[in-house]
């Protein structure tokens, strides 16, 4: 399994947010954040170096260039770096996840960030139907979103709306741990391949202990270290996807709480 370095994660995704035409502060805040999630340090040189190139391969571009083109390019030169052995490598779900989670995170799904997407899966690698069971995630989330607030906006009385905005906050909850072993799924997968097979080597069982003991330790480091980066960066991702929707939690349930408080003042007053 490919990893990719931390900067070159983050200039993908600087790539990503140019899609649409328009860096705005707000993509350049979520980008911040994401470099904090996967721990990268210098961020804000690393930064002013991915601008930079990004400025020059603009700059070099031919008048008939297509923006999509040189795009897709400065994508493919980001992650074309393999990490060094101390450094803690982007896996290639996680990677796609995150690009995915950018893409959403104003609303606006633009065609060309999709694009742009499509072809990140495709390079490094993952499943078309994994590409398209994180997009349907993402999508329920976001309809889920959407419809909690509907119900912040409306006049409902805290008796009715109470149980649509558990059974949603369950659904949406279900949606994130989805994702999560998804992502997951990748890593058991690389440790697979390391499972020790005795039935190849039965005729040497002499050297088997050995061996055996050898396997299982270098299997045990990989799970290990597999769990900690998924710990690290999959749950800040899942807190991610729905971190505007946690703001509209909270307003909500005060909103509740408030509408509690009239309904019952009123049962009070028609006694």
């Amino acid at each position: 399994m490919r990893l990719f370095t931390k900067k070159g994660t983050v200039a993908a995704f600087y790539y990503l947010m140019a899609a649409d035409g328009e860096i705005g502060s707000a993509e350049r805040e979520k980008l911040r954040q994401i470099a904090a999630e996967i721990e990268l340090e210098g961020f804000e040189s690393c930064l002013e170096e991915i601008q930079a190139e990004f400025e020059n391969r603009q700059a070099g571009a031919l008048n008939d260039d297509e923006p999509y083109d040189l795009l897709s390019e400065g994508v493919d030169d980001a992650l074309a770096e393999n990490p060094a052995e101390e450094e803690n490598g982007v896996t290639p779900r996680l990677l796609l996840w995150d690009l995915l989670v950018m893409a959403n995170a104003d609303g606006q799904y633009h065609p060309q960030e999709r694009r742009l997407i499509r072809h990140v899966a495709r390079t490094i690698g993952v499943e078309k139907s994994v590409f398209l069971e994180m997009e349907q995630l993402l999508q329920s989330d976001a309809a889920i979103t959407r419809e909690l607030a509907w119900l912040a906006a409306s006049n409902r009385p805290y008796t009715e709306i109470r149980p649509l905005v558990e059974e949603m906050e369950t659904r949406q909850a279900v949606l994130r741990r989805e994702a999560e072993l998804l992502i997951a799924d990748e890593v058991s997968q690389e440790v697979a391949v390391l499972e020790y097979k005795p039935d190849i080597v039965d005729k040497a069982k002499e050297k088997i202990m050995p061996a055996a003991a050898e396997i299982g330790e270098k299997t045990g480091h990989v799970i290990s270290e597999a769990k900690d980066r998924f710990e690290k960066a999959a749950s800040p991702l899942a807190e991610n996807i729905g971190k505007q929707a946690g703001k509209l939690f909270s307003g909500l349930k005060g909103r509740m709480k408030k509408n509690a408080a009239q309904d019952e003042a009123t049962e009070e007053g028609e006694d």
